[in-house]
């Protein structure tokens, strides 16, 4: 896979399958066509603006080892257009993200699907999804899910701002601690309680980070 340095405040993208490493704190990417992306590391004062042009497709996959952050991402939908946003993050200190997704043409499908993993850090999510009036045909699905043991240190805030009867728009979000019936399976199998919870983490954060290189 070819990697990209971003150094640049602005940068289209076209027909691309790369890795991004993004150095500064404000940057916009425009996509064009069909593109994978995948980026491993954002500053800790990052603003990410996503514009999708109309008939343009994008998956972009965030695995992120989040550190006292504050990320603020913008999504823009293009007409007849799909945008699939994963992120997979474990998260130390104070963390704050922001999801704003904004649907003002038709016919475009996003996807935000977010996994994270305490690891005794606090993260707090404001997830807003806002749909246009007189937009057609639109579809918006946001999936939140965190591990934690500590549940006074996450918070996740979904918003849905509906102006259209012409859109299929739906929201989760769900803090849980490790899941205690496939934890008794694998200590069953002759795992200690450590490594079984290492290895329901690290499952559950890999099954939504698409492999790209494949």
């Amino acid at each position: 896979m070819n990697k990209i340095i971003v150094e640049q405040d602005e940068l289209d993208l076209q027909d691309k399958k790369i890795k991004l490493e993004i150095l500064t704190n404000h940057t916009t990417l425009n996509i064009f066509n069909e593109n994978y992306l995948k980026i491993d590391n954002l500053p800790n004062q990052t603003n990410l603006t996503i514009n999708l042009q109309n008939n343009s497709f994008l998956t972009i996959d965030l695995a992120l080892s989040l550190s006292n952050h504050e990320i603020n991402i913008i999504l823009n939908n293009g007409c007849n257009s799909t945008l699939n946003l994963n992120m997979a993050t474990t998260f130390t200190g104070i963390n704050n993200l922001t999801i704003n997704s904004e649907i003002s043409k038709d016919n475009s499908f996003t996807n935000i699907r977010f996994h994270g993993v305490s690891e005794n850090g606090s993260l707090n999510i404001l997830a807003t999804g806002k749909i246009f009036k007189n937009t057609q045909h639109n579809k918006y699905l946001e999936d939140i899910s965190i591990i934690t043991d500590d549940y006074n240190c996450v918070k996740i805030m979904p918003d849905l701002i509906i102006d259209s009867d012409s859109v299929e728009a739906n929201h989760k979000a769900t803090i849980a601690p490790v899941n205690e019936e496939e934890l008794f399976y694998l200590k069953s199998k002759g795992l200690t309680k450590e490594k079984a919870i290492t290895l329901i983490k690290n499952g559950f954060l890999n099954s939504i980070i698409r492999k790209i290189d494949e």
